[in-house]
């Protein structure tokens, strides 16, 4: 079993009727499944036959298989003895795709715990009480808000995420362990530093009787122009450009261009600092643009884009204005 999912995810020690909870099979029995909760510690609970599936079935082997994760809803708890009883049957695949979402974000949420945790010697049950069940409840009233604002709710792993740009709901949280801030930092910082594949979509035409030749030697121009910029920005010694432009291999920090239909083109460049990649990648347009002049036309059809960029911004205006839209209720 995996350390990383062996916790608890929430405040509350049990889930809840009809609540939705993953699972993991650890055995099979005559008319029933043994299951774990993986978000409540891997306690037990029961899958019985009559619940798996709503169609008639043989063997619960056949429909089941042990250590393969599902989703399932709670119909029965008894509190005192921990005895839960789940249905697969129960649930509805909307309500599944929805649920696995928040359940991802839960066990990444997990997994960061589990690493600041070894990095700083401190329990993992501690994190949980003082950091992100303190969050995951700012996270109910913030999603108020937003639901309110119909904007797309703010999730614990986003704020720890995203920690290096806005900071300000760990800041608010009392009794922090020390050295648990600059740690999540670090690891905030550290998760968005990593190489990133961006890419741009551009329509090159030519009504030229040489259109095939003017259009190919433009972009093995700017091609060749571009990379040189790039690697001498990057400081690349000169044996390894001669790799990197290898045509026929795929490498980072090179623009690499291929046919999509033409005449549309895609531009790539995998790269660690995104913001030079976006400049060099535009760079590269305009350089295709300038070397057609008015043998032809270039239409950019996607400009460069950063996922990561996107993300950023899209949860700091989000916040932004959810945090706005409480502080104009408390005024009034």
């Amino acid at each position: 079993m995996s350390s990383v999912e062996n916790c608890r995810f929430y405040s509350k020690e049990l889930p809840e009727v009809d609540d939705l909870v993953k699972v993991r099979v650890k055995n099979l029995e005559e008319f029933s499944a043994v299951v774990e909760l993986i978000e409540y510690a891997n306690i037990e609970a029961y899958l019985t036959f009559s619940e798996v599936s709503s169609r008639r079935i043989r063997s619960l082997a056949k429909h089941i298989r042990v250590n393969k994760d599902y989703v399932c809803s709670v119909v029965r708890i008894d509190v005192e003895k921990q005895y839960i009883d789940v249905s697969r049957k129960r649930v509805r695949q909307e309500d599944s795709n929805l649920f696995e979402k928040k359940f991802q974000r839960a066990k990444a949420t997990n997994s960061l715990m589990h690493t600041v945790s070894r990095n700083c010697g401190i329990p993992l049950t501690e994190l949980y009480e003082k950091i992100v069940w303190p969050l995951n409840n700012r996270c109910k009233v913030l999603n108020e808000y937003a639901y309110e604002l119909n904007l797309e709710s703010i999730s614990t792993y986003e704020i720890l995420s995203f920690l290096y740009v806005d900071s300000s709901e760990l800041d608010a949280l009392e009794d922090v362990p020390e050295g648990v801030k600059e740690d999540l930092l670090r690891l905030s910082a550290k998760h968005y530093e990593r190489k990133e594949k961006l890419q741009a979509n551009f329509k090159v035409e030519s009504n030229k009787s040489n259109a095939v030749v003017l259009i190919r030697e433009s972009m093995l121009q700017a091609y060749h122009d571009i990379n040189k910029e790039l690697h001498d920005h990057l400081e690349i010694p000169q044996e390894q450009r001669e790799i990197l432009m290898d045509t026929e291999s795929d490498h980072e920090n090179v623009i690499d261009v291929r046919v999509i239909a033409p005449p549309v083109y895609s531009a790539t460049l995998t790269v660690t600092d995104i913001e030079l990649g976006l400049a060099m990648l535009n760079k590269f347009l305009a350089r295709v643009t300038e070397i057609m002049g008015e043998n032809g036309n270039v239409e950019i059809e996607h400009q460069p884009t950063s996922q990561s960029i996107n993300d950023i911004e899209a949860f700091t205006n989000r916040l932004k204005c959810i945090v706005a839209k409480m502080e104009e209720d408390k005024v009034e």
